[in-house]
């Protein structure tokens, strides 16, 4: 078994390695719907949405392969991993911006091209990145009691 102190230094190492320029938010503001509040020049904070993006390129990858494969591979050990990699890594994204930007009260908050941080018109979204959607919408990633991925929350409860 893994400590999971030991865990979190490895996934420290690895936020600190990453090169920010291989994965930037390109998603462009959408100026009827978002306004630019600041812009995210924390370069740790840059680090851990390049490697989150990182790995959910790397998701992507392992579900067409086991599409194509024709195999089943949510039971191996290797699938779920990238997944649960990129989930935690967002999730502590939005986290630290918003804790390092004095933005938990700011509602529906998105990260945009150039590292702008924007605040979006619809509240719904709480957390987006714009990658989904061309337009600027995207997929929220919410932050409540209880949604934390599976990995995180073993990880969190090794630190107790």
């Amino acid at each position: 078994m893994t400590e999971a102190k030991d865990l979190l230094q490895n996934i420290l190492t690895e936020v600190e390695a990453a090169d920010t320029e291989m994965f930037k938010p390109n998603g462009p503001i959408n100026p009827k719907n978002e306004t630019v509040l600041c812009s995210c020049d924390d370069p740790l904070i840059r680090k851990i949405w390049a490697v989150a993006q990182f790995y959910r390129r790397e998701a992507e990858h392992s579900r067409v392969d086991s599409k194509i494969s024709g195999t089943d591979l949510k039971y191996d050990a290797g699938f779920n991993r990238p997944d649960d990699m990129a989930d935690l890594l967002r999730i502590l994204f939005w986290v630290l911006l918003r804790e390092c930007y004095q933005l938990w009260a700011s509602g529906g908050i998105g990260i945009r091209k150039e590292w702008k941080v924007v605040k979006l018109k619809d509240d719904d979204e709480y957390n987006c990145d714009g990658s989904h959607d061309p337009q600027g919408s995207a997929r929220a990633i919410e932050i409540r009691a209880g949604s934390l991925p599976a990995g995180l929350r073993k990880l969190l409860e090794g630190l107790e």
